[in-house]
Order: structure tokens, then C-alpha cells, then sequence
């Protein structure tokens, strides 16, 4: 039986940590605003839904204007993808 041998692929930690971070802002967002469709949201659930949306218009116009592509001021080490 041959034996596979994996690639190891190394990518930025800071755009690990970043693409984590849209995910659960995208989650956060769709919860409330499915939320909002049947009560009103407390003053902490308004606060979170606008957060969540600031975090994922941001990172978009980030993305397009191409601001996270070679950071030298990135602050996380590269990680290797499993």
C-alpha cells in the first residue's frame, strides 16, 4: 500500500484570524436579524448586530481595496493548514 504524503500549506495567521472573525460576525448578524423578525432586540443585541455589521462591511472593503495583502505589520505567525 503506498503511502500518501501530505503537503504541508502554510498560511497567514492573521488571515486565519481574520476570515474567523467574519464568520462568526456573519452568524452573529444573521441570528439577530432573524431575532428582529419575530421581537425587539435588548439595547446589548442592537449593539451586537451593529458591531457584527461594521466587522463584515469593514473586512469586504478591506478585501477590495486590497489592504490585507502583505502586511508587514502583520502580528501572527504563519500556521500550517491541516
Amino acid at each position: 500500500m503506498a503511502t500518501q504524503r501530505k503537503e504541508k500549506i502554510m498560511v497567514s495567521g492573521q488571515k486565519l484570524w481574520l476570515d474567523e472573525g467574519i464568520v462568526h460576525g456573519t452568524k452573529f448578524m444573521k441570528q439577530l436579524m432573524n431575532t428582529e423578525k419575530t421581537r425587539s432586540l435588548s439595547p446589548a443585541e442592537e449593539n451586537l448586530k451593529n458591531l457584527s455589521a461594521a466587522y463584515v462591511y469593514l473586512y469586504n472593503k478591506a478585501l477590495v481595496l486590497g489592504l490585507l495583502e502583505d502586511d508587514e505589520e502583520n502580528l501572527f505567525e504563519d500556521e500550517i493548514l491541516h
